[in-house]
């Protein structure tokens, strides 16, 4: 079997029946392919597929918008020939309107031509996918001033696959191996107790502490807070691995094997120049309005902000790319901040002010506080090719930067 995942570049011309995308079918092997298509705002219309094969033969279709909120209608073409736009036009070439799914009869040296009409909604992209016993095709086109509309959602799912990556990483490959020790029937007879501490400031801080036992189980997600600490009962005596992830400070990894004296954890603040990359905090598409989702991620913000005074934070808001962007009709009845237009640039300082408003808000120094936007000025992927690709450029960023005395 013969598997292919690959993903297709932005283009700079327009997907229609001179450029149409081009699927060469063949039975002689088994085929996977998998790929991703960026298409213009120009395309949002019209999308055009180009089918041939070297045999006669009969392949399962299904076509599905990505957005709910978009509908899409697909036409065919049977043709046979060498300028099929040119003839479509001329010769008044007749289409066959077809269901969302359904059965294509290709026959040889002949050529489906498939048009993919938007009816109604923005026009953010559609899936089309081609299989029989020997075939299994899927195509997903993304209209590239839609990335923002998606993102969220693949977001989600990557971080929720990532997260649980993560952790079988860290027990398999790097956490350290401690040792273990005979035990009889558990007996909580142990209490450890300790603090953990901003190791600039001295001064506690909350934290949540990941337990994990030497058979490399996680054991216990507990909280340490700044005025109690934590304490934990001991079913035994065995040495434990304590890890600590904390927003704006480096991870923490130790094996603890002493448990008769409370501890002090260190937790070191990340230093001037460096950044902290968030992916989770949220906008809803093409304007400067925070997701309800977004809170967790700015709680987190503020905690670091609070326990760490000495320094000033730029708060930096980024794009994909530096695109016009357009009023939304379905915010149409909402306020100013629903119904932005104008430059991507223009928009990612809206969204990075929002930021420290609401950090000050809540509490934070404004004087340690700037706003910056970048649009698309700083990508991490300058020409993305996927979904996941794009994604990474749609974030904000904290420089941590020294406080003006």
């Amino acid at each position: 079997m013969t598997s292919s995942i690959k993903s297709i570049a932005q283009k700079t011309f327009q997907r229609d029946c001179n450029h149409p995308h081009e699927i060469p079918l063949s039975e002689m092997k088994e085929n996977l392919l998998s790929e991703e298509i960026y298409y213009q705002e120009d395309d949002a219309y019209t999308f055009w597929y180009k089918i041939t094969s070297n045999i006669s033969l009969q392949i399962n279709y299904e076509l599905k918008s990505i957005d709910s909120n978009d509908n899409y209608e697909m036409l065919v073409y049977t043709y046979v020939g060498n300028d099929f736009c040119n003839d479509l036009v001329k010769k008044d070439i007749r289409s066959m309107k077809m269901e969302e799914k359904g059965v294509f009869d290709i026959e040889k040296n002949k050529t489906l031509y498939v048009s993919i009409l938007h009816i109604n909604g923005k026009g953010c992209g559609h899936e089309f996918f081609l299989s029989n016993l020997h075939l299994n095709y899927a195509f997903k086109a993304i209209q590239n001033t839609c990335v923002e509309e998606i993102a969220a959602t693949i977001i989600n799912e990557e971080s929720r696959k990532d997260s649980v990556k993560i952790i079988k990483n860290h027990i398999v490959d790097e956490l350290p191996t401690p040792p273990t020790k005979a035990t009889e029937e558990p007996i909580l007879e142990n209490l450890f107790k300790g603090l953990v501490i901003n190791n600039d400031t001295k001064q506690p801080i909350d934290a949540e502490i990941t337990i994990i036992t030497s058979e490399y189980n996680i054991k216990n997600n507990i909280f340490s807070t700044k005025n109690e600490g934590f304490a934990l009962e001991l079913a035994n005596d065995n040495p434990l691995i304590i890890k600590i992830e904390k927003l704006g400070y480096k991870t923490y990894t130790d094996t603890i094997d002493d448990f008769k004296n409370s501890i002090k954890i260190p937790l070191n603040p990340l230093r001037v120049g460096e950044k902290i990359v968030m992916h989770k905090i949220y906008f809803h598409p093409n304007t400067a309005v925070l997701k309800a989702n977004s809170k967790n991620e700015l709680e987190k913000l503020l905690s670091f902000i609070k326990e760490n005074e000495n320094y000033a934070i730029e708060i930096q808001g980024h794009t994909n790319g530096n695109r016009k962007i357009k009023k939304d009709k379905k915010y149409s009845h909402l306020g100013d901040e629903w119904n932005f237009s104008g430059s991507a640039k223009e928009l990612s300082q809206l969204r990075a002010e929002k930021i420290k408003s609401f950090l000050e808000e809540n509490g934070a120094n404004e004087n340690n506080l700037v706003a910056k936007g970048y649009g698309g000025d700083k990508m991490i992927v300058e020409h993305p090719k996927n979904m996941k690709e794009a994604m990474k450029n749609i974030r904000v960023e904290i420089i941590v930067i020294e406080k003006e005395r």
